[in-house]
């Protein structure tokens, strides 16, 4: 039987595969005709009519490619994930194909979402050896309340690539006796000698089931065909490196122990960060290795809601700009970040004190559902609440201080400052012998002012417009490479900075927001330098402050 069940994964695994290269066969062969379509046609580069005939391309591919990547579920759904926050980058076709991603993946049944639970021993006692405490972290007596335990399990309110979420609540038997004098047994009414039984609302996060094996062949398969892709074409080279730096850290994203350490660091870490506005991360509450629980966030929406953001009336420049201080104050100033800041999993609410995690009768108020009349549509404060952090990333020591002098050169037009922080990220391409500032324009290309979606491809256009200019002069100058401009060194950090700040160029795109990325990253990274400068010369008894 063991021997069988082995071979039926195995064949499963084997289709599997080639479900995943016959999507990338179609998806590179159909470009690759296209551009053989229009050099045929003899479509000038960016041109109307090139960009129309590659756009109706997109229509047939995109849906094609996010169609297979939904049913694929695993990392192509992050992948899509991520094109699908890139208003700016991604050619509207691929972000319209994959918005659906971002939450609405297919869920596991509720017999397996009850299974996994149990299993972890979240609703307390059960067989479970790890509900005995050596795989499940909590505080006292608290669990979930199995009483409605087919009702939290019947219905997800949200399934992405690795878990999808519940709505339940956790019940904390407190075995402390209390008497009928205390204050808070006054304020409740409760007899004295008599155990308190409170319920919580919280949101349950479990994985689904085998997901974990499917991530890490599938990694595999994206690196393989990232290599493949590389072979035909240079230019592939970042994103097979990308991908294999990925390939190191997914392991953690699977770990929901890892992902309640990362929530819990950064929480300390954006108390520091209040200046920049209020922002929640839910506070875990109840975890295993497969499922946990964290505080409920009411009455909160995607940060790419704009009929939510309009019904309250929110200055969505505001908003943005809060969320890119928030994500600059992580990656520049602590080097320690989430690194999956797609739109499902940044959202906000309206408070108007408080929130609405306790069943208790102290329970303090929140905000009201959307109203309709004007008056009732303004509110004193807006919430940030930062989602996901299974995949977070920290800098090391020496790519922290590079990406700070990266930026703060940038921002102050210091081009040999610039290219004197790129050799110290690790960062080189063939033709930095003779012209290092190419590089430099590319990063200041990179982490430019953000911008609404047209001015953003105006820009790409224009930036590519410039590339090809470059071409030309180098090739009448007898100095062009072969092969052309190749990058040679890419730093691992790369992926990761690139990916969270490009998300936010992403989500300031959607709402036509104008931010200058440069000045806030550089605000940061000063920041971060003078706090560690103080650090070094406090006294021990200062430290801590400084820390913080």
């Amino acid at each position: 039987v063991a021997v069988a069940a082995r071979l039926h994964a195995a064949s499963l695994g084997l289709v599997r595969g080639a479900h995943v290269y016959l999507v990338a066969a179609v998806a590179i062969a159909s470009y690759a005709l296209a551009k053989l379509g229009a050099t045929a046609l003899k479509l000038p580069k960016e041109s109307p009519e090139r960009a129309a005939w590659f756009a109706r391309v997109d229509t047939v591919v995109a849906p094609f490619v996010a169609a297979n990547f939904a049913a694929l579920q695993s990392i192509w759904v992050k992948i899509g994930q991520y094109v699908s926050v890139r208003a700016d980058v991604a050619p509207p076709a691929w972000k319209d194909a994959f918005a659906h991603l971002q939450d609405a993946c297919p869920a596991d049944s509720p017999s397996a979402v009850l299974e996994t639970l149990r299993e972890e021993g979240l609703f307390g006692g059960g067989d479970s050896a790890r509900a005995a405490g050596d795989g499940r972290r909590g505080v006292g007596a608290k669990r979930l309340d199995d009483s409605d335990a087919d009702a939290l399990a019947s219905s997800a309110i949200a399934s992405a690539s690795i878990a999808q979420v519940h709505v339940g609540h956790l019940v904390d038997d407190d075995d402390d006796e209390y008497s009928s004098e205390t204050p808070r047994v006054q304020q409740h009414g409760v007899q004295g000698n008599r155990r308190r039984r409170r319920r919580q609302k919280v949101a349950v996060k479990v994985q689904h089931r085998g997901v974990a094996a499917l991530f890490t062949a599938d990694i595999r398969r994206a690196v393989k065909i990232a290599r493949f892709c590389e072979r035909l074409d240079a230019q592939y080279e970042p994103l097979r490196t990308i991908l294999e730096a990925w390939q190191t850290e997914i392991h953690n994203e699977l770990s929901f122990l890892q992902e309640i350490t990362n929530a819990e660091r950064a929480k300390r870490l954006l108390a520091a960060a209040e200046r920049a506005g209020r922002v929640v991360v839910p506070e875990p509450l109840l975890a295993a290795d497969r499922a946990f629980a964290m505080a409920f966030v009411d009455d909160a929406a995607k940060i790419d809601d704009r009929a939510m953001l309009e019904a309250y009336d929110v200055d969505v420049r505001a908003l943005c700009l809060r969320l890119v201080h928030l994500v600059a104050h992580l990656v520049f100033d602590r080097g320690f970040f989430n690194c999956d800041p797609h739109c499902g999993n940044v959202l906000w609410h309206v408070v108007k004190r408080g929130s609405d995690n306790d069943d208790d009768d102290d329970a303090p108020e929140t905000s009201p559902p959307p109203a309709t009349d004007a008056a009732s549509k303004k509110h004193a404060d807006v919430t940030l609440a930062l989602l996901d952090w299974g995949w977070a990333h920290e800098l090391k020591r020496e790519q922290l201080r590079g990406w700070r002098a990266l930026v703060t050169s940038l921002q102050q037009l210091d081009t040999s400052g610039a290219i004197d922080a790129l050799r110290q990220l690790g960062y080189a391409n063939n033709q930095d012998d003779r012209a290092p500032e190419r590089s430099v324009s590319f990063f200041a290309f990179l982490l430019r002012d953000t911008a609404g979606v047209a001015q953003s491809n105006k820009e790409h256009k224009a930036f590519g417009a410039d590339r090809a200019r470059q071409q030309k002069d180098d090739e009448g100058k007898g100095v062009r490479e072969k092969g052309g401009r190749k990058v040679t060194k890419v730093p691992e950090s790369l992926m990761f900075v690139g990916r969270v700040m490009g998300a936010m160029r992403g989500i300031c795109a959607i709402h036509d927001v104008n931010i200058s990325l440069l000045d806030v990253m550089a605000a940061h990274a000063k920041a971060g330098e003078a706090r560690e400068a103080l650090l070094a010369t406090s006294s021990e008894e200062d430290a801590g402050f400084v820390l913080v």
